[in-house]
C-alpha cells in the first residue's frame, strides 16, 4: 500500500518531526518505507529519514507492507501533512 503527499511545511522535514515519525512507525506491525528525491529510507530510522532531504514542496511516498499496512500508511502520511508536528 502506498500514499503520496506533497510536504507543505515551510521548514521541511527537520529533526523533531523525523523523530516523531520514526517513533510512530516503530509501533506498527508493518515494514514501512519513505520515498523522496529518488531515495528510500526506513520509516523507523531517523538518520535515514533526514537523509531524504525533504523540503517544502517535496513529494513523499509512504509505502508499507504487513499486518497493519493501511493504518501505518495513513497515520504517517497524516502526520507529515499536519502542521502540529513541525512546531
Amino acid at each position: 500500500m502506498k500514499v503520496t503527499i506533497t510536504l507543505e511545511n515551510a521548514s521541511g522535514l527537520h529533526a523533531r518531526p523525523a523523530v516523531l515519525i520514526a517513533e510512530k512507525a516503530s509501533k506498527f506491525h508493518a515494514d514501512i518505507l519513505l520515498h523522496a528525491n529518488g531515495k528510500t529510507a526506513k520509516a523507523t530510522d531517523v538518520l535515514q529519514i533526514m537523509g531524504l532531504g525533504i523540503t517544502c514542496g517535496t513529494e513523499v511516498t509512504v509505502e508499507a507492507s504487513g499486518e497493519e499496512e493501511n493504518a501505518a500508511v495513513y497515520t504517517l502520511a497524516g502526520m507529515m501533512a499536519a502542521k502540529e508536528i513541525y512546531q
